[in-house]
């Protein structure tokens, strides 16, 4: 679900994907180590061809605003890893406005090449015994 911000050339996109590779689906013949949907949650920059200028202050504003005191959600607690230096001092500048050290997980750079967008954001995933339904509510 996307949703564009008028006139900042961001869109705020909330995406439910299934978490499990296709080549273990053969292995989980039990259902063991099933994973759930995961959803992801970015601040996406579009029509762009490099991640430099993403604007960090307002991906860390919406996290603040809208998503910080939601404790219901199970966020994955990885922090980014990030390899080209103007994406590690975006990361660097949402710890200094205050964000959780996993806020920054996302496609940059690559994707900026690829697709013309930037998105970066958080994410978690919901346990397997969710139907789509629930997911999708």
């Amino acid at each position: 679900m996307d949703a564009p911000i008028p006139g900042s050339g961001y869109t705020v996109r909330w995406e439910a994907t299934e978490s499990l590779p296709t080549q273990d689906v053969g292995k989980l013949v039990d259902g063991s180590g099933l994973g759930g949907v995961e959803v992801r949650f970015f601040l996406v920059q579009q029509h762009v061809t490099s991640s430099k200028a993403y604007d960090w202050d307002h991906l860390a504003l919406l996290w603040q605003e809208y998503l910080a005191y939601e404790g219901w959600i199970p966020w994955r607690l990885h922090p980014p890893r990030k390899r080209l230096q103007w994406e590690k001092d975006g990361v660097a500048r949402l710890k200094e406005l205050g964000a959780p050290a996993f806020l920054g997980y996302g496609y940059g750079e690559g994707q900026a090449k690829l697709s013309g967008e930037v998105e970066f954001g958080a994410r978690f995933v919901l346990p397997p015994s969710t139907e789509l339904k629930e997911a999708a509510e």
